[in-house]
């Protein structure tokens, strides 16, 4: 096989994006879905804050609410973490 007939491989990519709260990590989330990208299987669901919906993983949330209150915060805490 020369270089032109080389069999293209496609490997797959995980992007995570991650920020802090109210940073714009769901819009850039969203916009990557529709971009190609595949969103969480568990998304948080739209509500007041959102009524459109968030492009965000409840698992990470949750997982990330469990180790925020293991250290004595909340995602709203802006005080240093020990």
């Amino acid at each position: 096989m020369n270089g032109s007939q080389k069999k293209l491989v496609h490997k797959p990519v995980c992007l995570m994006v991650l920020g802090p709260h109210r940073s714009g990590t769901s819009a850039l989330s969203g916009v990557l879905s529709h971009l190609g990208g595949d969103l969480p299987k568990t998304l948080m669901p739209a509500g007041e804050g959102n009524a459109r919906g968030y492009f965000e993983s409840r698992r990470v949330m949750t997982f990330n609410d469990r180790i925020l209150n293991v250290l004595g915060s909340d995602w709203n805490d802006l005080s240093p973490l020990d």
